[in-house]
């Protein structure tokens, strides 16, 4: 008999919608999420502010010395108030750039903060996820119990995302399964397993270091797919936003 695709990739995505994200993960995920979609941004508005406060203290020291020439009388009046005008023009554009840098800054502090808070749904954009990060997910949480006439199904979780997935509601426990894949998918990241290893256990969830690989596998892969720019944040600080309509495909079939 031939199973639908569509339907066992729903009935798939159903079974993962039961699943969230436990809040113990959030400190870890803040860094990881910051390490995706803010790190980069955020020290580029750093180094602009620091070029900013650097221009504001070169136009008052410009006019500190005018001020003591001013004094001695070595700097005329009408010299003097020129350029008092000219420095204070200069200084007021730079404290505007410097308010609305700081308004950028905080732009993305909450967006990330509320990321954080929305990850917890972690599988909601699962059928957005491009075939390769499917079958990954799908290796981690395989499907059991495969019933080909109605196309339903359950699913085992990997022994490590065992400690951070939670179900929404209390269905009973599943079924674990241990994987070794200690393959690692983000090279360049800047969350070590040693570092995850400390947060996990500050949050009274201890992992050995191949539990850690495959969390933070797990989680980058799950940052990456995430919309960071669809974040809601207060209407107040939102100086842009980015309306993109995500487009589902329920034809691709994981496994």
């Amino acid at each position: 008999m031939r199973i639908n695709a569509d339907l066992l990739n729903n009935n798939y995505n159903d079974r993962l919608q039961e699943l969230r994200l436990s809040t113990s993960v959030i400190e870890l995920v803040g860094l990881i999420l910051e390490d995706i979609n803010v790190s980069a941004q955020k020290n580029r508005y750093l180094n602009n502010r620091k070029l900013l406060v650097n221009q504001l203290e070169e136009q008052q020291l410009v006019l500190s010395k005018a001020r003591k020439l001013f004094v001695i009388d070595k700097l005329k009046f009408d010299d003097f108030k020129e350029l008092k005008i000219e420095c204070q023009a200069i200084c007021d554009g730079l404290g505007m750039e410097l308010t609305s840098n700081g308004i950028k800054l905080k732009l993305l502090d909450q967006q990330l903060k509320a990321a954080c808070r929305d990850f917890t749904d972690i599988f909601l954009n699962y059928l957005d996820f491009d075939i390769v990060d499917m079958k990954k997910i799908v290796s981690l949480i395989p499907p059991i119990s495969v019933n080909i006439e109605t196309a339903t199904l359950s699913v085992s979780i990997n022994n490590a995302l065992s400690k951070i997935l939670l179900y929404k509601k209390l269905f009973g426990r599943s079924e674990i399964i241990d994987s070794h894949d200690r393959s690692i998918y983000f090279n360049d990241r800047k969350v070590s397993i040693k570092r995850a290893i400390t947060i996990m256990a500050k949050n009274n969830i201890q992992i050995n270091e191949g539990e850690g690989a495959i969390i933070l596998d797990f989680l980058y892969l799950m940052a990456k797919n995430y919309n960071f720019n669809s974040t809601k944040i207060p209407e107040s600080l939102s100086g842009y936003r980015t309306n993109e309509k995500r487009s589902k495909n329920y034809s691709k079939l994981a496994f």
